[in-house]
């Protein structure tokens, strides 16, 4: 007669007989854009579904800044988990929050938001934190009163200060007047003339600033700069120097060079921005511009300013006929073979994409770089602000092909696509 295998007769093992470590492995897997909502559902599976997911939450965490509380409270409750969170990714829009005068046009100030009514212990522990970290005891007052009366900064100088590990700050799909922690970051000059909106200057987050001055290794500085307003013949708006461990800067051509239009005007000198550290540069929003800012990267490269330098990539803002069309008239560099040939001559390796259609950085909600990890999702979110941008009676455009080039260090072509 014939008898099943001694296995038959077990109870059979499920995914949830795992252990703890290979659940958290599996958890680690989930890194796309939607991840936030395919971790909460996972949540929902079981208890023991719900506590990985909820780890991943907390260690990989990409939320709007209007959250910023929530996830400090909760993190203020897994305090086991903050030597583990290395990346901060945050996101917010300006949509729809622009004061606009009688003349429909925007209005250029900062209107700070007053705390809603949190738990006590929430509150003093983060005046604790501000205690310890504000530079002086004027900083630390002024930040207990943001607190009440502005607290999104003051809360975000409390998590970062909360952080020990922190070595990526993402805000790259962010609303800049939203982050008054980059108003610490200008340069000298924009600070000594005032150009910056009068409540937007936030100088108690110094003290949460200076803790990233050994440590961070990747920032991406705000996209959405709209509302901003700088002279243009203070062309360098902030100084990332004090960061001497900074290895990755993403940034868009307005925050390297305000106002490039002007074809006379001479391109910033990049190491009045960057720290000796540098390594990887990517620009969003370029312009016919950015060959003669790279120029000058190149040529410190070339000198031996920024030694450990390897990688451009550049996200143009405009197709690339309209570019290459706007350089012939203005009579500038090539867009595409003048920033080649640059690289080439400094041994940096470039990567180059030209959108189908005008690529800003906050109408589709990301990074490029972060995006293209996900070529469905990109793709959709560009025409989705395209047609927003053309309106109900808008006429569809010749859609142009994407043009996608990179180069090695040796100048070798790895890939070409148009």
């Amino acid at each position: 007669m014939f008898r099943p295998p001694d296995s038959y007769n077990h109870p059979q093992t499920t995914i949830l007989d795992l252990p703890d470590e290979l659940l958290l492995n599996i958890g680690a897997q989930i890194t796309h854009l939607s991840r936030n909502c395919d971790l909460a559902s996972l949540s929902l599976v079981s208890k023991k579904w719900r506590i990985v997911a909820q780890e991943w939450l907390l260690k990989k965490p990409r939320f709007n800044l209007t959250h910023i509380d929530k996830y400090l409270w909760e993190i203020g409750h897994h305090a086991h988990l903050l030597p583990q969170i290395r990346s901060l990714e945050i996101w917010s829009k300006s949509e729809n929050r622009i004061p606009r005068n009688s003349a429909h046009q925007p209005e250029r100030e900062y209107k700070p938001i007053a705390a809603p009514a949190w738990d006590p212990a929430f509150v003093a522990k983060c005046k604790e934190l501000i205690n310890i970290y504000a530079r002086d005891q004027p900083h630390a007052r002024k930040w207990h009163i943001a607190l009440d009366q502005d607290c999104i900064p003051a809360l975000l100088g409390v998590l970062i200060c909360t952080l020990p590990n922190l070595r990526e700050l993402r805000l790259g799909g962010t609303w800049l007047m939203d982050i008054p922690l980059m108003s610490v970051m200008v340069s000298p000059d924009v600070k000594r003339h005032r150009m910056l909106p009068r409540e937007w200057r936030h100088g108690f987050l110094a003290g949460a600033v200076k803790t990233l001055h050994t440590r961070l290794h990747v920032l991406e500085v705000p996209a959405d700069m709209t509302c901003i307003w700088f002279l243009s013949h203070w062309p360098t708006i902030y100084n990332f120097r004090s960061f001497e461990a900074l290895r990755e800067v993403g940034i868009t051509m307005r925050a390297l060079w305000w106002c490039p239009q002007r074809s006379h005007q001479q391109p910033p000198d990049p190491r009045e921005l960057f720290p000796r550290s540098l390594q990887v540069l990517r620009i969003t929003e370029a312009t016919m511009q950015t060959t003669a800012y790279l120029a000058n990267l190149c040529a410190a490269k070339k000198a031996g300013h920024f030694p450990n330098l390897r990688r451009v990539e550049v996200y143009y803002l405009d197709r690339y006929d309209v570019v290459e069309e706007l350089a012939r008239t203005h009579r500038e560099p090539h867009p595409l073979w003048g920033v080649h040939s640059l690289c080439r001559g400094a041994e940096v390796e470039l990567y180059v994409y030209f959108p189908p259609y005008e690529l800003k950085t906050w109408e589709v909600g990301g990074v490029p770089w972060r995006l293209m990890q996900e070529k469905d999702v990109f793709a959709k979110r560009l025409e989705t602000a395209f047609w927003k941008r053309m309106g109900p009676f808008g006429v569809r455009e010749e859609v142009y092909p994407v043009v996608e080039m990179e180069w090695d260090r040796d100048g070798d072509a790895v890939m070409i696509r148009e």
